[in-house]
């Protein structure tokens, strides 16, 4: 670069260089100079060593205004005056050819915020000397807010751009001192700091997005019916997504105004928000089928029909019927509340059975994320979606070289239907790619089935006030629950049955009989008189989830449907019992914490038996003549203390003793029963247990 010729030798200085040096003249040089020196200056240093430095206070130097317009006008500095002065540090140097130009500093203060992407401006909340328009009329279909920040490495959805056609709209204040719509990130709209609870607002039966910043003005849109909101979800293993996108068309409670609200993001995050202002219903739905059609490549008014699309969102169906419906009905004070007319002991029963808050905890433990797709909003579709999904994987597993693309493909279907809430960790630790897994995934399943059943019993039971709850529920299951006395032969019958059939290895617990009751479920007695002359029937074990009881008892013990893999059914598909408490003891799943459990004695027509060693996942397809499976063990109780019950009924309560001389060659430890039709069952005991952990 050229330089003026006539540079004044710089000017020396108290305040030392980089090297120590107290001349200022070491390090303000010529380059040579500089060289040997080996220090270093900032941009303010030099230009304090420019010639032009001792001009007089108030007025910059002539040479220093006339480089400052050189540069405003994109021209070389002035002739003569020398070599213009280094940017400071806050501004830009552009070299354009064999000249320096400097860029105007920038105005002190905050920096103004970018313009969006076309009309559409992101909300700043207002500051101390802003104020924020008046409620404008609403406009054509506008974009307003858009997207909480998302957390780093969230993953999701990208944020969205403007909708074509849509012009801007003023962002018009919610009473109160809530900021602009949109306006606020997605987690402003949670609970306050230190608590994990979130306002949830259903109106008609439907709960508005809990994130949307307005709930107590809005509600979702239903006309004829139709309920205007999705709930989509992706998820692909392989390309690590676990990501949702919800949709509502909500309408203003006051009337007259409509708007598309979108939140989406990373299954477990708040993800990011957006809404988008219509002048009518009309232009609302049409915003609503665009975004959903985009989102799903499916129409709305197909979704019945719904075929998923690869790398596309799946539509999760929610059963309406229940969802929200706790919320829309009126609360009934504990004064107001008629006695219960049951006894005691069943009144706990049902306390236990019918607990949503159990339902709730339970979901959790076999892994569902319940805030994604909460109580109340699981259908039989998606379940059944969910057993189809691991149909395919169990049919590639049984395969002697399994196609990990199908299997990948599979667990995203499954994990896209039945929500999960992995965090940030890596999907692909999660492929369904071993049978244990797949049992794992297929026994969940099941849980939400029966909690499905369960759940929509209760909110059928709603809006009653002139009953006790635990009266209502009762009435609901169809089921006579008569209290047995402790002193009674029964009684002690069952209590001797479970002291004497607990394995030794099932010996970090002990079970304490609570209560028990002789059951008559409606139609069981009907539906069993032709297996009642049949020879070999017993009193067996049966245990379950306390989440699983209120399905049992009014609809009877089920057999996995015809969609739900075999695989995780060691003999077929149908009802399993046992002769040792302990083994369907542990099928209760209770803990130190969670200490009840339930379980039942049913009367079971068994017939002629096929006796198997191991495992047989055809089992269920019965020789000629045999009426059940039975999977012997080398463990079982004495055969010679049996004793007979009611018309003929062996109870196997003996003592336990080692058989494996009998079934040599058996791959299991204790005998378990198995029929294949559920007419040849009569539930006969229900026993409320404690197990009591060492």
């Amino acid at each position: 670069m050229a330089r003026a010729a006539s540079a004044a030798p710089p000017v020396p200085s108290s305040r030392p260089c980089s090297k120590g040096s107290s001349v200022r003249r070491c390090c303000r040089g010529p380059p040579s100079t500089r060289r040997a020196c080996g220090g270093s200056s900032g941009p303010a240093a030099e230009l304090e060593a420019h010639p032009a430095a001792a001009a007089p206070p108030g007025r910059r130097p002539r040479a220093r205004r006339a480089a400052a317009g050189a540069a405003r006008r994109h021209i070389g500095p002035a002739r003569g005056a020398g070599p213009p002065p280094r940017a400071p540090a806050h501004s830009k140097a552009r070299h354009r050819g064999p000249q320096w130009q400097l860029a105007p500093p920038r105005p002190a203060g905050p920096r103004r915020p970018p313009r969006a992407p076309g009309a559409l401006r992101a909300a700043a909340a207002p500051g101390p000397a802003e104020k924020l328009p008046a409620e404008a009329s609403p406009a054509p279909c506008s974009e307003r807010a858009a997207a909480a920040k998302r957390p780093p490495g969230a993953g999701g959805e990208k944020s969205e751009r403007p909708m074509k056609g849509f012009a801007g709209l003023p962002l018009a204040p919610p009473s109160g001192a809530e900021p602009a719509a949109g306006a606020v990130p997605a987690a402003a709209a949670a609970a306050a700091p230190g608590s994990s609870m979130t306002t949830v607002i259903a109106k008609g039966g439907v709960p508005v997005d809990k994130l949307f910043p307005r709930k107590d003005q809005y509600h979702v849109y239903q006309q004829d019916g139709e309920v205007w909101d999705c709930m989509l979800n992706q998820t692909n293993v392989g390309a690590n997504n676990n990501k949702f996108y919800v949709i509502q068309l909500l309408e203003k409670d006051s009337g007259g105004g409509f708007l598309v609200w979108n939140r989406w993001g990373r299954v477990g995050a708040a993800g990011q928000t957006q809404e988008q202002a219509c002048h009518d219903v009309g232009s609302a739905k049409s915003t609503f089928q665009a975004k959903f059609q985009s989102k799903t490549k499916n129409h709305w008014q197909n979704r019945k029909d719904f075929k998923a699309v690869t790398g596309h969102y799946t539509y999760i169906e929610v059963d309406y019927g229940t969802a929200g419906a706790a919320a829309s009905q009126p609360s009934q004070d504990a004064k107001d509340v008629p006695p219960s007319k049951l006894p005691p002991t069943v009144q706990r029963l049902m306390s236990l059975i019918c607990d949503t808050n159990m339902m709730k905890q339970a979901m959790m433990e076999i892994g569902y994320d319940a805030k994604k797709m909460p109580l109340g909003k699981i259908s039989k579709k998606m379940i059944k979606e969910g057993f189809e999904a691991l149909q395919v994987i169990a049919a590639e597993l049984d395969k002697k070289k399994p196609n990990q693309v199908v299997i990948g493909d599979a667990s995203s279907r499954f994990y896209s239907v039945i929500p999960h809430d992995f965090g940030f960790q890596h999907m692909s630790n999660f492929i369904i790619q071993t049978k244990e897994r797949l049992e794992e995934k297929l026994k969940m399943v099941e849980a939400l089935q029966d909690i499905e059943v369960a759940h929509r019993l209760l909110e059928d039971d709603k809006g009653k006030p002139d009953k006790h709850p635990a009266d209502v529920h009762y009435e609901k299951l169809k089921t006579e629950l008569v209290p047995v006395a402790e002193a009674s032969k029964d009684w002690k019958l069952v209590e001797g049955y479970m002291q004497n059939t607990h394995a030794a290895t099932h010996s970090s617990y002990k079970l304490k009989l609570k209560s028990l009751f002789a059951v008559e479920r409606e139609g069981e007695a009907e539906r069993f008189k032709k297996f009642e002359a049949a020879k070999n029937r017993q009193l067996l074990w049966h245990g379950s989830r306390l989440t699983n009881w209120c399905g049992i008892l009014s609809q009877g013990l089920r057999i996995a449907p015809p969609e739900a893999p075999v695989t995780g059914y060691m003999f077929g598909k149908g009802v399993y019992f046992a002769d040792m408490v302990s083994k369907s003891s542990n099928y209760c799943f209770a803990s130190k914490s969670n200490s009840a459990g339930i379980m039942l004695l049913a009367e079971v027509a068994l017939g002629d038996m096929n006796k198997l060693l191991a495992a047989d996942l055809k089992a269920d397809q019965l020789p000629e003549g045999k009426l059940s499976t039975k999977g012997c063990g080398k463990t079982a109780p004495d055969a010679a203390q049996a004793t007979t019950w009611g018309k003929g009924v062996t109870v196997p309560c003996g003592t336990v003793k080692d058989v494996s001389e009998e079934v040599q060659g058996s791959s299991l430890m204790y005998n378990e029963y198995i029929v294949y039709d559920v007419s040849q069952i009569r539930t006969r005991f229900l026993m409320e247990v404690e197990f009591q952990y060492k």
